[in-house]
């Protein structure tokens, strides 16, 4: 905004050099806040707070999957879930990270998330039949198990034998609320 204060006040009073200079200065800053427009939409989706962590899942799979070329399968409850913001958070940004880790390898061809109630809680499913878990993902797993654990739950991870994938069980209970 003060840029373009700036740029009404200042009218046709500079340099075509310091003209130049200052528009590439305005759209760099344009640039700046779309980015960062991008990067908190993706750390905290506003589908997840407006409407709940199965419709940004879903979309979230949809934009990734796509373009991609990955097929996948999502089964989840339609309904909100009755869980703590937190604890949607920490389950949205496994997946999101699990299929980041899917993605960056390029060997799997589908995927699979399933989120069930699972006694006092709910579970979830992520799973490819891609290459097992390489150290960039045992690296990736440490954050992921600490962002559960910090919402009162437990993560698993599994490499299946001969290429056949990961299989990442998440639960965490439900809100003290509900």
């Amino acid at each position: 905004m003060d840029m373009a204060w700036l740029s009404s006040h200042i009218g046709n009073a500079l340099d075509p050099a310091a003209d130049e200079k200052f528009r590439s200065v305005v759209q760099m800053l344009n640039q700046a806040m779309t980015l960062k427009r991008r990067v908190v939409e993706s750390l905290r989706p506003s589908l997840l707070d407006h409407f709940g962590l199965p419709v940004a899942l879903r979309s979230h799979l949809d934009e990734n999957c796509s373009r991609a070329g990955l097929e996948y399968v999502a089964t989840l409850p339609e309904e909100t879930l009755d869980l703590a913001p937190a604890s949607q958070l920490a389950l949205f940004r496994v997946a999101q990270e699990v299929l980041a880790g899917v993605l960056t390898r390029g060997k799997a061809k589908h995927i699979e998330l399933v989120i069930e109630v699972e006694g006092e809680g709910y579970s979830m499913l992520i799973g490819d039949d891609g290459a097992g878990i390489d150290p960039a993902m045992q690296r990736s797993l440490v954050g992921m198990r600490h962002r559960i654990c910090s919402a009162g739950g437990t993560l698993d991870a599994e490499s299946l034998p001969d290429g056949q994938g990961n299989r990442i069980r998440v639960y965490v209970p439900r809100s003290p609320a509900g």
